[in-house]
């Protein structure tokens, strides 16, 4: 598993992932489905549990990631059989990944997906852009 694109995946996620409730309705994400089974080896931890923190509030912090990169690979190092588990949501997340579903109802509703930057919207019927 690629350890580096695991931390990736987790970091802009983790600020709501640590301030998430347990057993909230509906079906958890598959960022969140991973959080959720490794929350509790990060919480046995203590300098896991500090990185993982480190990185919710700085998420493009390098230097924080690194570490929470070394946290994961020590703990994956001395269960292999939890990182074959951890590899199998990671392999289901990166899957899911390109999958956005965007429903728009309503006059002059408007529905947005992707990385979008710059531009005009006009909901007007007389807007010429």
């Amino acid at each position: 598993m690629d350890i580096g694109a695991l931390v990736s995946l987790l970091a802009p996620h983790l600020p709501q992932l640590l301030n998430a409730v347990a057993g909230e309705p509906g079906e958890p994400s598959p960022v969140a489905r991973i959080w959720n089974r490794l929350r509790g080896r990060v919480v046995e931890r203590p300098a896991a549990q500090e990185a993982v923190e480190d990185v919710a509030a700085n998420p493009d912090d390098e230097v924080f990631r690194t570490v929470l990169f070394a946290q994961l690979r020590k703990l994956f190092t001395e269960d292999p059989a939890f990182a074959a588990e951890i590899g199998a949501l990671f392999a289901e997340a990166q899957g899911s990944a390109g999958t956005t579903n965007i429903h728009a109802s309503g006059d002059r509703s408007i529905g947005i997906g992707g990385n979008v930057t710059g531009g005009t919207i006009s909901t007007g019927d007389t807007h010429r852009p």
